[in-house]
């Protein structure tokens, strides 16, 4: 999906977080226990009656697959998947599959070609069906947050949800994208592992009728007929524990293990891994290394017995790779493949098919006609040359095309934090100089014209940012604070003060009207005591100004260290910062010993 997220390829607390609620919820569950086991158990009844029913020949994968979506579905949603829905996961899954057999491989080997050609390398591709599955599971977490109250943990999406909701929880670690990843990590990693195993399970057992036969005479010797299979049998099969270890060596259904990340610089056998390194862990490799296995080519269930028929410990056999990053899914897979497979060789037969067969009960496309005439090897080496070249010339552009961009970024940085501002008022000042001229010309005036061109609902939004940009005006003079003390009486007035209003204009006459130089109405009278109390202050306030003086005192007695004040206020300076490291040397020039 382009991102870190999900469980599988995070490391670091965000992997622990999610790892430990995933393990948390299965074990609510009952993984390994009798609830889980209920659960895969009915979906082999499933298949069981529907392999019945068809009885006729088939394809095991057409069965597998739907049985083990919808053990992973009831544990992430809480119930069996719809018909459709299940239609629609299974083609969006094997759509997946196909597009990474096409171009994983080159998309691997050249990830720079997903930015020159994504539609042919199939980048396009893979990112339209990781968007379809995006879009399925954001329907069915939209559809659990409506039906989510406190304390419904049914599934994992509702669990998700309760802990997301929790307080003091970080965002970045539960968020829907995160959700949706792990849903994917889940159903991708379960559904490929558990179905092709089983897949290569019933190959094997095709090619191998002599172990066929040895696992079915095992469940035939140690249980009835009608004994219902559970986990914890598998101690009593120890030849079929081993043919399902042998087939899980024998045949990967992922030779290479998921990637992994090197989280800090590391030497390992000599070479250098810097951080960020992608690892790729080839269990091919290791399950078919000669020096651990004997003729690790030829399938043999029997390695993994001692001389008793005991199964050995099997610590080498690596089918999910090592560590930490173990995925969640691998418990379910180990108990649900063997379950599978007991429950089904005890109740079915496999046998090879002929080619009419399986042509008959196929459902691929046939294959297509050979060519009439048939590409020399001249031609398609030209073809080949022709294509590598066009992939050249993409290279080569989309290189150019990001080096200017880096340039032109690298400009963009060297200019000032607000140069977007001052280029959109330096173009604003140049159209408007402009339009000024142009209006010279016509004879118009400009400011009125502009004035006018705006509306009133522009003009109140002005003048209504204007008052919150300065809500307190302040003191300008005292005309305009008589001014706004009078428009705040206005807005105050009533009917009374209507009355007291005439009574003064009558009673003041003409200066009842103040002018500049009148404060407030009424006080047009000043009485004698103020008038005093006036002087006297101003006459108080020169006598301390007479005496006041912003220079400091010169002490006569004082060392001369300087030449003018100006030197003064330097050597202040010098020895606030620099006295203590030069106190010796002063003392040192006192007493006539410097050198």
């Amino acid at each position: 999906m382009g991102k870190i997220q999900g469980v599988t390829a995070t490391d670091g607390e965000l992997w622990r977080i999610q790892k430990k609620l995933i393990n948390r919820h299965l074990h609510n569950l009952g993984l390994g226990k009798t609830p889980m086991e209920e659960m895969i158990r009915d979906e082999v009844v499933e298949m069981l009656s529907a392999l019945r029913d068809d009885g006729s020949n088939v394809k095991v994968d057409k069965f597998i697959a739907p049985g083990v979506l919808n053990v992973l579905w009831t544990l992430t949603t809480g119930a069996r998947i719809s018909k459709n829905q299940l239609d629609e996961l299974l083609d969006l899954f094997e759509a997946r599959s196909k597009a990474f057999d096409l171009t994983g491989g080159t998309l691997a080997l050249y990830p720079w070609l997903r930015f020159v050609a994504p539609e042919w390398c199939g980048f396009n591709l893979i990112q339209e069906i990781n968007n379809k599955l995006k879009k399925l599971f954001e329907k069915i977490i939209e559809e659990h947050r409506e039906t989510w109250h406190e304390g419904r943990n049914d599934d994992l999406i509702y669990r998700y949800i309760s802990e997301s909701k929790a307080p003091n929880k970080n965002s970045a670690v539960f968020n829907d994208d995160q959700l949706i990843m792990l849903c994917l990590d889940l159903f991708i990693g379960g559904n490929n592992n558990t179905s092709g195993t089983l897949d290569f399970g019933f190959l094997l057992m095709i090619l191998h009728p002599d172990v066929q036969q040895k696992v079915q005479a095992q469940l035939d010797t140690t249980f009835s007929k009608n004994h219902i299979l559970e986990y914890s049998d598998r101690d009593k099969l120890p030849y079929v524990e081993a043919v399902i270890l042998e087939i899980m060596r024998f045949r990967h259904v992922a030779p290479l293990a998921g990637p992994r990340r090197v989280t800090k610089d590391t030497y390992l056998d000599g070479y250098f891994l810097p951080k960020n390194t992608t690892i790729l862990l080839s269990l091919h490799s290791i399950n078919n290394n000669a020096e651990y296995w004997k003729e690790p080519e030829n399938f043999m269930p029997e390695r993994f017995l001692d001389e008793n028929g005991l199964l050995l410990p099997h610590e080498k056999l690596l089918s999910f790779g090592s560590g930490k990053q173990f995925l969640v899914h691998r418990i379910h897979h180990v108990r649900g493949t063997k379950l599978y497979l007991i429950c089904i060789s005890f109740r079915a037969k496999t046998k090879k098919m002929s080619a009419t067969e399986a042509q008959g009960s196929s459902t691929a496309e046939p294959p297509a006609p050979p060519e009439a005439n048939p590409k020399t090897f001249a031609e398609k080496q030209r073809e080949r040359l022709q294509r590598l070249r066009n992939l050249h010339t993409l290279r080569n552009e989309a290189r150019s095309h990001n080096h200017q961009e880096v340039i032109a970024e690298d400009a963009r940085n060297k200019l000032p934090a607000n140069w977007e501002a001052r280029k959109k008022r330096a173009e604003w000042i140049l159209n408007d100089q402009k339009a000024r001229e142009e209006a010279a010309q016509s004879g118009e005036d400009y400011d009125r014209k502009k004035l006018l061109e705006i509306s009133a609902v522009d003009a109140e939004k002005i003048e209504r940012k204007k008052k919150r940009k300065n809500p307190d005006q302040g003191f300008s003079d005292f005309e305009a604070a008589t001014y706004r003390q009078y428009n705040r009486l206005v807005r105050s007035m009533g009917p009374k003060d209507m009355e007291k209003y005439e009574e003064d204009k009558q009673k003041y006459g003409e200066a009842f009207y103040g002018g500049p130089h009148v404060i407030i109405h009424g006080l047009h009278e000043d009485r004698p005591e103020a008038v005093d109390n006036m002087v006297k202050s101003l006459e108080n306030q020169i006598a301390k100004r007479n005496k006041y003086s912003r220079r400091r005192t010169h002490n006569d007695d004082a060392d001369i260290d300087y030449i003018n004040e100006r030197n003064a206020k330097f050597n202040k300076k010098l020895d606030r910062y620099y006295g203590e490291h030069t106190a010796e040397i002063k003392q040192n020039l006192e007493r006539g010993t410097a050198v």
